[in-house]
């Protein structure tokens, strides 16, 4: 089972919302196991807002894979054990966003110690 962090982009906030609601159902039914998840916006001058989620603070590893989203998008960006992939992306795909996806080791190691 291995620990990614995925960001899924929608251009509208309430395919976003969805997504979240469908993730926490995926993670109810022990289909993947939610760590963290928050809905992030980034503003028109490439800042991030935090719209809504399970978490106040994000990880910085959520953070680091949020920046690569363009301007003024929305997306879902979370922290999961998935037992396979295809639960995750089967979800972006229904909601219809595009999803990224990273090992959450990977992201550590690039970040460095803390």
């Amino acid at each position: 089972m291995n620990r990614n962090v995925i960001a899924i982009h929608f251009e509208d906030e309430s395919r976003a919302l969805d997504a979240l609601s469908e993730l926490k159902a995926a993670s109810a039914a022990g289909l993947v196991q939610l760590l963290q998840a928050a809905l992030v916006r980034r503003d028109p001058q490439g800042q991030l807002q935090v719209k809504e989620g399970v978490v106040v603070a994000l990880d910085p590893c959520m953070v680091q894979l949020a920046q690569s989203m363009p301007a003024g998008a929305t997306a879902l960006v979370a922290i999961v054990r998935e037992f396979v992939v295809e639960v995750v992306d089967g979800l972006a795909r229904e909601c219809g966003g595009q999803i990224q996806r990273r090992p959450l080791s990977e992201l550590q190691a690039e970040m460095g110690p803390g």
